[in-house]
């Protein structure tokens, strides 16, 4: 068997599901807010949504069923697919004692983290 073959298929299969989750709850969540505001016509602008900034907040109007924040999980899930696939790597790496590559895939992974925490290098 073909161990780099084994970690393209499971990097695959963790995109591909990552993907199709993040679809279907971004849809479930336009499908809601359309649904509670159908008088809304539509606005051809980036989605914005007031007060889902911080991740708390996303997560404590989410267990209030609230469209909008069901809606910024699927964006957030979406974005957080390509880190998941780094970390994915990465454990594989250091399980194969690949040492060189485990430094590669923690660096990728700490420029991820640190962009999205907004920190710029």
């Amino acid at each position: 068997m073909n161990p780099h073959g084994t970690l393209e298929t499971r990097v695959s299969r963790l995109l591909t599901l990552g993907t199709v989750l993040a679809a279907a709850v971004l849809l479930t969540g336009v499908v809601m807010y359309v649904g509670a505001n159908p008088e809304d016509r539509p606005v051809y602008a980036p989605f914005s949504p007031t007060g889902l900034r911080s991740l708390t907040t996303v997560l404590a109007r989410l267990r209030e069923g609230d469209a909008a924040a069901i809606m910024q999980a699927g964006v957030l899930l979406l974005v957080l697919t390509p880190v998941a696939r780094v970390v994915t790597t990465l454990i594989v790496f250091a399980a194969r004692r690949d040492w060189r590559y485990v430094v590669i895939a923690a660096v990728v992974l700490t420029t991820l983290v640190l962009g999205l925490a907004g920190i710029r290098l």
